[in-house]
């Protein structure tokens, strides 16, 4: 979603050669001759405290630095909890010094589960979470210096243990989905006759985060007619308006209805603003209001939100002016980017 730049790489991989007789296959890979330097090395912490880790964070002694560091454990059938739960890990990483990280959740087993969710709680007791969908979750975070939680949460039930793999990297969020000088590919349409109410669709409470329908049968969606391919970017543009609260935390609030590609599976979106007003992005499966995807992040100037998504899928790309905003109306670009990502074998 990053034009110019690729999504950062979580992975380290190596490719080996020599003269060792074998041959190169169309794609690179080397077959024939196989000797004992050629097994994979097993870069993953593994998971050790199973039965224990889901009450407290397992500690893995990773230090995140300049590297991805990755977690492998498994979400296994027999710990069951209440509310639903099957399993529950916990593990903790220790940062140096302050950084912006992004965490990626791979389990491409998981898709009979009723639900996968990535949570990091940072030293200060903040929670970013961001939900598993098609086997892969993405949350991007800036973290202080000392040791964090990253946590996994399956809801359901499954017929065996569902392998996964949990990598924590540095990250640049400035580089995700730029937004550049250009004509927006959609602008809102002109609500101020229906006093800026016409396409609200969510009432967000901001802390802590509950969303939901508003009350309104008359608010429709942006119908932009746009959809975001997989190495796409579509241009929003509009005004959050100097209203009145409808009685959550924000005054005017916009939603645009967006397309998936056939292949996109991830979305980047950046808001950008020009005066002192405090804008909140959030995401949602089309009616869906009840279960935002991601959670925004001020990293970047404006705003910036990343989550996985399904392909071919309408969703709604909110806007929300916060009641804390020093300055309203303000005028927004937000773009959104896709991405086709491939969940890491775990």
């Amino acid at each position: 979603m990053r034009p110019g730049r690729a999504l950062s790489v979580l992975l380290l991989i190596a490719a080996c050669g020599g003269d060792d007789g074998g041959s190169t296959t169309i794609d690179g890979s080397i077959v024939g001759d196989a000797s004992p330097s050629d097994a994979p090395v097993d870069d993953c912490y593994r998971e050790l405290a199973d039965a224990s880790n889901g009450d407290a964070a397992e500690p893995t002694g990773l230090v995140v630095g300049g590297v991805a560091r990755p977690i492998c454990g498994a979400i296994d059938v027999d710990h069951a909890g209440v509310g639903g739960v099957l399993d529950r890990d916990r593990f903790a990483v220790t940062l140096v010094t302050p950084a912006a990280v992004v965490v990626r959740l791979s389990a491409p087993g998981s898709a009979g589960l009723d639900r996968l969710q990535l949570e990091i709680t940072t030293a200060t007791g903040a929670t970013i979470g961001a939900r598993v969908i098609g086997g892969l979750g993405v949350a991007i975070a800036p973290l202080p210096a000392g040791t964090h939680e990253l946590t996994v949460t399956a809801l359901g039930a499954s017929a065996g243990a569902v392998p996964y793999r949990l990598v924590i990297a540095p990250d640049d969020p400035a580089a995700r989905c730029p937004l550049a000088a250009v004509n927006p590919d959609y602008r809102e349409a002109d609500e101020s006759a229906v006093g800026h109410r016409a396409n609200d669709m969510v009432q967000v409470q901001a802390t802590p985060l509950v969303t939901g329908a508003t009350p309104s049968t008359s608010d429709r969606p942006e119908d932009t007619q746009r959809a975001v391919s997989s190495v796409g970017r579509v241009v929003l543009a509009g005004t959050s308006a100097d209203v009145a609260s409808a009685g959550d935390d924000y005054h005017d609030r916009d939603t645009f209805a967006v397309y998936t590609g056939q292949t996109t599976n991830f979305l980047e979106l950046r808001a950008a603003w020009a005066s002192a007003a405090d804008l909140d992005v959030l995401v949602f499966e089309a009616e869906h209001p009840a279960e935002p995807l991601g959670v925004p992040t001020a990293t970047v100037a404006g705003e910036l939100i990343v989550t996985s998504v399904k392909p071919a899928t309408l969703y709604w790309v909110w806007i929300g002016g916060s009641t804390r905003s020093a300055t309203l109306p303000a005028s927004y670009q937000l773009a959104v980017c896709g991405r086709e990502l491939t969940p890491d074998a775990p």
